[in-house]
């Protein structure tokens, strides 16, 4: 099994809560309508796998909500997780093979934690901004960099 593409849709959407964490930063949560997909491919056919499940959240400068211009890094943390048996194919037999792939027994979450970033040149808008991440991606017992 080997994926793709990976979405997270309406992740921090406008209905975002803010909650103080420190003085020097906001969390944003996720709108109830968020999902994720993961699509890729096998030896067989492609796949396309979704859920609704997610706990995330990501830390901001509270500047933020005033005008992203005048942030020098707007993303202070970031954190997903993601619980492997909410995630679901469509098709029984092919969620059964993605849990064993992924050792949904052993391995109950998909965790990503940003470790750090860089903002696209003329991305930053005052309502929006585009970066590259960095971050350990923790999947089926393993972790890596991506």
């Amino acid at each position: 099994m080997r994926i793709t593409l990976l979405t997270i849709s309406a992740l921090m959407a406008a209905s975002a809560t803010a909650g103080a964490q420190g003085a020097n930063s906001v969390r944003l949560r996720l709108d109830p309508a968020s999902r994720l997909s993961v699509e890729g491919t096998s030896s067989m056919h492609d796949w396309h796998c979704k859920t609704d499940k997610i706990n995330a959240y990501v830390d901001v400068d509270p500047a933020y909500t005033r005008d992203l211009t005048k942030v020098t890094r707007p993303i202070t943390a970031v954190q997903v997780n993601i619980v492997v048996k909410t995630l679901s194919c469509g098709n029984t037999q092919m969620d059964r093979n993605m849990y064993s792939t992924l050792k949904a027994d052993e391995n109950q979450l998909i965790k990503y934690t940003l470790s750090g970033y860089d903002l696209l040149n003329g991305s930053v808008s005052p309502s929006s901004f585009a970066a590259t991440t960095t971050g350990k991606l923790s999947i089926g017992g393993q972790t890596r960099t991506i």
